[in-house]
């Protein structure tokens, strides 16, 4: 389920039946802080790291900000690097248009 921005009721219902949470999120500050937002919240309500994981989407090993930096900011381990592979998307999405 992409959970959108909100924490609603039926987002919490969801969440409280999952077995894993993927928290996707991407290394800007903002993206950062707004992790450590949702981190926070899915603390208060009991859900541990062996089921909320952190998975960063677009990462490039020339980012500004490192994952090791993230991880010790949010002091939250990331479970997951999908790496920014654009050109490869872009090529792969007008290729299945033809």
């Amino acid at each position: 389920m992409d959970g959108g921005y909100s924490f609603d009721e039926r987002f919490l219902t969801v969440m409280d039946v999952a077995d894993m949470i993927l928290l996707v999120g991407v290394l800007t500050l903002p993206a950062i802080r707004n992790i450590q937002k949702s981190l926070q919240v899915f603390n208060d309500l009991g859900y541990g790291k062996d089921k909320v994981r952190l998975v960063i989407n677009r990462y490039g090993a020339n980012e500004d900000i490192k994952a090791d930096y993230a991880q010790d900011t949010l002091q939250y381990p990331i479970s997951w690097l999908i790496p920014n592979e654009y050109q490869n998307v872009v090529t792969s999405i007008n290729r299945a248009s033809r």
